[in-house]
C-alpha cells in the first residue's frame, strides 16, 4: 500500500496516499527544469520603463505618507523617483589577431557589444583530432554530419586548424549511460594512441549536461563541448553564422588558444576572483564549495582554479592563503616575475559580512605575499561585488535608452547621492540587459 510520511523519524506517522491531497501555491525549492526557467524568465520580463511606472503606481497606492507610524517619525517618502547624475565609461578597445592584408583587428565595442565582418581570433589554437558523440536517435545523423562541416568551416575562418572530420563518431545506444559512451571513445585513443582534443557531445536534453562534464573533466580527462537539438538546427539547418562564431570561440579557449585581448593591458596584474557556492535549503547533506580563479599570464586572458570543500553555509573560505598562494605561484611560473598589482572581485558577501572579510581575507593575501617574499609588497585592490539588492535606474530621456528593454547604457557608473557617504561604492552597468531591466552591480 502506498503511504505518506509526515511525521519524523523517530516518530512516523503514515497516511494513504488516496487520503491526501497537494495544496496549492507551494513554494518550490528544488531546481527547475530548462523549459520552466525559460518560461518565468519570458513571464517576468519588463522593460526599464514599465517597471519604473509600475514601481511608481505601487508606490501611490500603498501611501506611505497617510501613515501614522511614519508620520510619528517625521518620515515621508516621495512617490516619484529621485533623478541622480550618471556617467558612461569608455569602452576598452579588444585586440583580435591579424586579417587580410596582415592588418590587425581592433574593435570598439558599442552598447556593450561588437561585431565584425571579419574574425580572427588573436591566437588561434590546433585540434589535431576531435570525436563526436551523439546521445540523439540514429536518423539525426546526416544533420549532425552538416553540423561538423560547419562548425569546421567557421573554426578554420577564425585561425583555428582543424581536420574536416571526426577521428571518431559515437552513437550512444539505448541502454547506455553517459560514462559508458565515454568510456568507449577513451579506449579507442588509447588503443590508437591518439590524444584526443576535443569531444563534441549532441545531447538529448540539458539534464544530460552535468554528467557529461563530470565524465570529461573528472573520470576520463577529456575537453567537451555539448550542443543541444536547438543549436544543431541554428547551425545545420539555418546556418546561423553568430552561433557557429560562439561554437568556435569556446572551442579556440578550451583547447588552449586566446580570443581576444584588450588593448591597454593591466600592468603587470594578477585578477583573482573568489566565490564560494552553497547548497540549496533542501540540499542539508550537502558542503559549500569554495573557488579561486586567477589569470596565470600577463594579458589576463588565461585563468586557472582551484576549488575546495568547506562546511556547509560558511561564507568565508577555509584555507584562502594556500588557494591564494596558488594562484600566485602559477603566475610566477608562467611570467617569470611577480605581480605588481592584485585585484580580488569577491562575490557572494553581504553587507553585515564586510567588516568580517576585511578582517581575516585582506589580511590573509597579505600573509601569503609575504610568505612568497619577506620584503614583496604588491599593491592590492579587494572588491566586493552585490547584484542582490533593490536598486533600478531608467533613463530620464527616453532617446538615451538602448536596446527592447530601454535600459540605462553599457558602461554607466552611478557613484553620488544614492551611495554610502562614508564607502567606496558605486553602481555599475556592466553589461546590455537583454530582454528585461538590467540590474546593476553594487560595487
Amino acid at each position: 500500500l502506498p503511504l505518506v510520511q509526515v511525521g519524523s523519524k523517530s516518530k512516523p506517522i503514515y497516511f494513504p496516499v488516496e487520503l491526501c491531497q497537494v495544496a496549492n501555491c507551494q513554494r518550490y525549492n528544488k531546481k527547475l527544469k530548462a523549459c520552466q526557467t525559460t518560461s518565468i524568465i519570458r513571464f517576468a520580463s519588463t522593460d526599464a520603463p514599465t517597471r519604473n511606472l509600475k514601481c511608481i503606481d505601487m508606490v501611490k497606492k500603498s501611501n506611505f505618507n497617510s501613515d501614522p507610524f511614519l508620520k510619528s517619525f517625521g518620515v515621508q517618502i516621495k512617490a516619484e523617483p529621485m533623478i541622480v547624475d550618471g556617467r558612461v565609461l569608455p569602452p576598452p578597445r579588444l585586440e583580435y589577431g591579424k586579417g587580410n592584408g596582415g592588418r590587425q583587428i581592433i574593435l570598439t565595442p558599442k552598447d556593450g557589444a561588437w561585431n565584425s565582418n571579419e574574425f580572427k581570433f588573436f591566437e588561434s589554437a590546433s585540434c589535431e583530432s576531435f570525436a563526436f558523440v551523439s546521445f540523439l536517435p540514429p536518423h539525426k545523423a546526416s544533420m549532425l554530419q552538416e553540423f561538423c562541416l560547419q562548425i569546421v568551416r567557421t573554426c578554420r575562418s577564425t585561425g583555428i586548424v582543424m581536420p574536416d572530420r571526426p577521428k571518431y563518431y559515437e552513437q550512444a545506444h539505448k541502454n547506455d549511460s553517459v560514462e559508458m559512451v565515454f568510456k568507449r571513445i577513451a579506449d579507442k585513443c588509447d588503443r590508437d594512441g591518439i590524444k584526443c582534443d576535443l569531444v563534441f557531445v549532441a545531447l538529448f536534453s540539458s539534464e544530460q549536461y552535468a554528467q557529461v562534464k563530470s565524465c570529461g573533466d573528472i573520470t576520463f580527462g577529456l575537453v567537451t563541448q555539448c550542443i543541444l537539438p536547438r543549436t544543431i538546427s541554428d547551425v545545420a539547418v539555418k546556418k546561423s553564422y553568430s552561433t557557429m562564431l560562439n561554437i568556435a570561440m569556446k572551442i579556440n579557449m578550451k583547447i588552449g588558444g586566446i580570443n581576444t585581448k584588450l588593448q591597454e593591458d593591466e600592468n603587470n596584474a594578477l585578477v583573482i576572483g573568489v566565490d564560494v557556492v552553497h547548497p540549496s535549503a533542501v540540499e542539508t547533506h550537502l558542503p559549500s564549495i569554495a573557488s579561486v580563479v586567477g589569470n596565470v599570464d600577463g594579458s589576463v586572458t588565461k585563468f586557472h582554479a582551484s576549488v575546495k570543500i568547506q562546511p556547509a553555509k560558511q561564507e568565508l573560505i577555509t584555507g584562502f592563503i594556500e588557494q591564494f598562494s596558488d594562484r600566485l605561484l602559477e603566475y610566477v611560473d608562467v611570467n617569470g616575475i611577480a605581480p605588481k598589482n592584485i585585484i580580488v572581485y569577491r562575490d557572494g558577501v553581504s553587507e553585515g559580512q564586510f567588516m568580517q572579510v576585511l578582517e581575516e581575507e585582506l589580511p590573509a593575501l597579505r600573509r601569503a605575499c609575504k610568505s612568497f617574499a619577506s620584503n614583496y609588497r604588491p599593491l592590492i585592490t579587494f572588491i566586493v561585488v552585490q547584484k542582490r539588492h533593490h536598486a533600478r535606474f531608467v533613463c530620464c530621456h527616453e532617446a538615451a535608452a538602448r536596446g527592447r528593454g530601454k535600459n540605462i547604457p553599457a558602461g554607466t557608473v552611478i557613484d553620488r547621492v544614492v551611495t554610502s557617504p562614508n564607502e567606496y561604492d558605486f553602481f555599475l552597468c556592466s553589461h546590455h540587459g537583454i530582454q528585461t531591466d538590467a540590474i546593476l552591480c553594487v560595487v
